[in-house]
């Protein structure tokens, strides 16, 4: 995380650790690149540790290489405190490594956590926020704006300030369901309350029995299926199961696509006349607008979105990357992406039962944890010395170049992390009738480099150049610097 996202980060941790109670517990997991916890146990929420937190907040500057999964791990295996609700918060960006195991893990541990997912920076990846909190079953909170972040806090502590059921279970005894979410009962709060669905075959009889503990007592609720009567008024509960169902599978579709979960979602989709990706209501227009079935694809690239540093996608994968992203279409996880805390939060409301020992790792200092200097390298052009065939415009080709030059400053990095160098090169492209590269040459180069030289045709034979005017084959000469 770098830049406005990381400082409102700083501002939104400062702000919920500093409001805690002076019976609240709490702890940090920094997990930007590597993950470090703020102590070895939860600390007190006392002034004192609370001003040890903000400073190792403060401390934090962005990197890359952000897992996510490896992170949940440790802090799901991180030993809780009895008689305490737990309540994991993650903050980040959202362009981090999210593997589907992830959202199991979530998903797996609502009986014993609870998990809530903060966004922050003017583009940050809804689809992963959004997907961590429908697993979580909780509430996505966003903020894209530097005002928004006291606001957002300020509604999140109410969101989870009270608790009014803990360490919930049901059991369906004899009675037969399947397919039920969630497949655990996170903490039952205030502000959220929390609905339990699934289907049944077989008779209609058994009892639901629901036990928990509410405050300082034990609660139990007892259903006799038997007794109960279908109700016109409920005919939409196969609607509300199927569309969980189906966001469910289209978030982790969203992580890896999966043939099994695009058939199980174009199936519910049929079966219960629902929208989804891969089902739709169509109209049909009457009229072939292509006779011939040909159709033309364009690679446009794009910028990224404002306040985005490149530290948002990994070096191996800079130029897909970069365009899924600024599309804002349904962004994938992308490696060497950012997060920067993980704070553990717990309110004294519920009495689970104590835990088992478990063996913890070793805790790196935050103040011994340097992050490694990121390689630089950067290339210019020498816009004077360009040369273009008169049946090209020199204004196009120029504009072309600055679209796609860090796409050449990904090459040169690249190499820089073998061998290190610098110097001039001038860069021959031939381009036939349609705009498309026919060949491409160093026809002078100060720096040798083979890797260098195939990593840059490779690249610059993606590049749609313009049409040439009188539809013959055209050249372009561009003067290249590595610095």
């Amino acid at each position: 995380m770098n830049g406005f996202p990381l400082d409102i980060s700083k501002q939104l941790l400062k702000n919920l650790i500093g409001n805690l109670r002076p019976s609240d517990k709490f702890n940090v997991l920094l997990f930007a690149g590597a993950s470090q916890f703020l102590s070895e146990q939860s600390l007190p929420a006392t002034p004192e540790n609370i001003n040890k937190a903000i400073q190792v907040i403060d401390y934090q500057r962005g990197g890359g290489g952000t897992e996510l999964l490896p992170a949940l791990k440790r802090a799901l295996a991180f030993k809780g405190t009895q008689a305490y609700s737990r309540s994991f918060v993650i903050v980040t960006d959202g362009y981090v490594t999210v593997e589907k195991e992830a959202f199991d893990v979530i998903r797996n541990s609502l009986g014993s956590a609870n998990m809530f997912a903060f966004g922050i920076g003017s583009s940050v990846n809804r689809y992963i926020i959004e997907g961590m909190a429908r697993v979580g079953m909780g509430e996505p909170f966003v903020i894209t704006k530097p005002e928004e972040g006291p606001g957002k806090a300020e509604k999140f502590r109410k969101y989870i300030q009270f608790p009014v059921l803990t360490r919930a279970k049901a059991d369906f005894g004899n009675f037969e369901v399947y397919d039920v979410e969630p497949p655990g009962i996170p903490d039952v709060l205030a502000e959220r309350p929390v609905i339990i669905f699934g289907k049944w075959q077989g008779q209609p009889k058994g009892k639901i029995r629901l036990t928990g503990i509410s405050g300082n007592q034990e609660y139990v609720k007892t259903v006799d299926v038997s007794q109960i009567r279908p109700l016109d008024v409920n005919a939409a509960l196969p609607y509300l199961w199927a569309r969980h169902r189906i966001a469910l599978l289209s978030d982790y579709n969203n992580i890896r696509r999966d043939d099994g979960n695009t058939k199980e979602i174009t199936r519910l989709g049929l079966k219960y006349n629902l929208l989804t990706e891969y089902t739709s209501f169509v109209a049909i227009d009457t009229v072939v607008r292509r006779k011939d079935g040909k159709v033309t694809t364009v690679k446009q690239p794009l910028p990224l979105p404002e306040g985005v540093s490149d530290y948002a996608v990994g070096q191996p994968v800079m130029r897909s990357a970069v365009r899924r992203l600024s599309k804002s279409i349904r962004p994938p996880a992308v490696p060497g992406g950012r997060g920067i805390a993980m704070p553990l939060i717990e309110s004294e409301m519920a009495v689970p039962p104590p835990e088992p020992k478990e063996e913890r790792e070793k805790v790196v200092s935050t103040d011994e944890t340097l992050m490694k200097p990121r390689i630089k390298g950067l290339v210019r052009d020498v816009s004077d010395q360009i040369k273009v065939s008169e049946n090209l415009s020199e204004q196009e080709v120029q504009r072309l170049l600055q679209r796609h030059l860090k796409e050449i400053e990904h090459c040169f990095r690249q190499t820089l992390q073998k061998e290190s160098g610098r110097g001039e090169a001038v860069l021959k492209i031939v381009i036939d009738a349609a705009g498309q590269v026919t060949d491409i040459k160093f026809i002078s180069a100060a720096l040798k480099n083979e890797d260098l030289n195939t990593c840059v045709i490779k690249q610059v034979r993606e590049w749609k150049f313009p049409v040439p005017a009188d539809g013959k084959v055209a050249s372009v000469e561009y003067s290249l610097i590595f610095e």
